[in-house]
């Protein structure tokens, strides 16, 4: 989820390529115990709806950009680095899950990726005000990725930088090179 003046993100579900009426498609993030009594009523109070009727997402379950393995852990092994910045008009992604015949909503969990970290991950956050954005959807503890789609736009702006000091600073100096270049 991006600034609060952008979309939340939202989900539609389809079996057999029919879509599943849920009672929202927003997608929340829920800090609570699932099996918890009172934390399922809290939850349906805050968000007015019961937590297994919509997806949702614990603070459990994101992955921090900036010591995840799979992102942006090694940044330190490189010298430069490039944020591309896109704003959508539309964006669109899928994940496929051979789900078994008696799932139920709330055997779904979203993984977030945390932006608002350290390290070029704070980079990121600080440019693009991503903060906590899908990546992938957790089902019998194996986490499916996010298979980006198709994102439609206006175009691009890239961010460059370079570190100093093991740490990164935006480089206008190579921003001029890359388009020098002109690809």
């Amino acid at each position: 989820m991006n600034n609060e003046s952008d979309p939340n993100p939202t989900v539609e579900i389809l079996e057999n390529d029919i879509p599943i009426k849920l009672k929202s498609n927003d997608v929340f993030i829920y800090d609570g115990d699932y099996s918890n009594e009172d934390d399922q009523k809290n939850f349906e109070e805050l968000n007015g709806y019961k937590y297994d009727e919509v997806l949702t997402g614990s603070y459990a379950s994101m992955l921090d950009l900036g010591s995840d393995e799979n992102y942006l852990a090694n940044t330190s092994d490189y010298q430069f680095a490039a944020i591309e910045k896109f704003q959508p008009d539309e964006s669109k992604a899928s994940i496929v899950i051979d789900a078994d015949d008696d799932y139920s909503i709330k055997d779904f969990e979203i993984i977030w990726l945390d932006f608002d970290s350290h390290g070029f991950a704070g980079e990121v956050y600080s440019y693009t005000g991503l903060e906590n954005e899908i990546v992938g959807i957790k089902y019998k503890d194996k986490i499916y990725d996010l298979d980006p789609g198709e994102h439609n736009g206006p175009g691009s702006e890239y961010i460059y930088f370079e570190k100093v000091d093991d740490t990164f600073a935006e480089s206008y100096e190579i921003g001029e090179k890359i388009s020098e270049l002109n690809w």
